[in-house]
């Protein structure tokens, strides 16, 4: 499919407005602060400069709501298949201004073009087979030439050692750390991970993005970012 087949991002909603960050627990993420940090690093403009993100699979909103705090101007579009869950994102983010919502699924319709970044992760999009490779082309007919997308989130090891010890690393932490981690919360963690990084590369290759990296990794929690040339 050609970009002439995509339409442009719509027009900001009028009275578009944030509230309160939504990850429910991000500081269940050991080193979060670096976590975090390592995806606004990647961000390659200002934090006054006004240009299009869109967070793709909105989760609780805390992506969102990271962009929105160190980024104030961007417009910025949620994306997700799920519409009552962008409604509730959404609230969330009423304090805010210049954001939109845009009900799609990505893996079965095309996403508009327009973007000059893509941020998706957390638990907002599988990021497993068999959605991987449709999901990343559609990411990729959705940026700019020249725009970037960044996923952030906890991946599979590739082996079952490796995840049983990436697990039990994280569980340990919290324990030792004093986190109060919920109940039934490991669990939830190793059955939510995101397809290993090297199927996460391949589908994005596939996609024709390039400079493929690993900007940051802790155990199972990690950044990737990409370029469409």
């Amino acid at each position: 499919m050609s970009e002439s087949d995509h339409e442009e991002w719509p027009a900001e909603e009028p009275g578009a407005g944030s509230g309160p960050d939504a990850f429910a627990r991000p500081d269940l993420i050991p080193g979060y602060t670096s976590f975090f940090g390592a995806m606004l690093s990647l961000i390659p403009f200002p934090s006054d400069a006004a240009f299009t993100v869109v967070v793709l699979g909105v989760g609780g909103g805390f992506l969102a709501g990271c962009v929105k705090q160190f980024f104030p101007n961007t417009l910025l579009f949620l994306a997700d298949p799920d519409q009552d869950r962008l409604d509730i994102v959404r609230a969330r983010l009423k304090g805010h201004s210049r954001i939109s919502t845009f009900n799609v699924d990505p893996t079965q319709n095309p996403l508009p073009t327009g973007a000059d970044i893509v941020l998706m992760g957390l638990g907002g999009l599988p990021l497993t087979d068999p959605w991987l490779h449709p999901l990343y082309a559609s990411v990729a007919a959705g940026l700019k030439p020249g725009g970037r997308v960044i996923v952030v989130d906890r991946f599979e090891g590739g082996t079952p050692a490796l995840d049983e010890r990436t697990l039990q690393w994280w569980i340990t932490t919290l324990r030792d750390g004093d986190y109060n981690a919920p109940a039934g919360l490991a669990e939830g963690m190793a059955e939510g991970r995101a397809a290993p990084i090297a199927a996460q590369f391949e589908a994005m290759a596939q996609a024709g993005l390039t400079d493929l990296d690993v900007w940051y990794k802790e155990h199972f929690f990690a950044v990737l970012c990409a370029d469409r040339p």
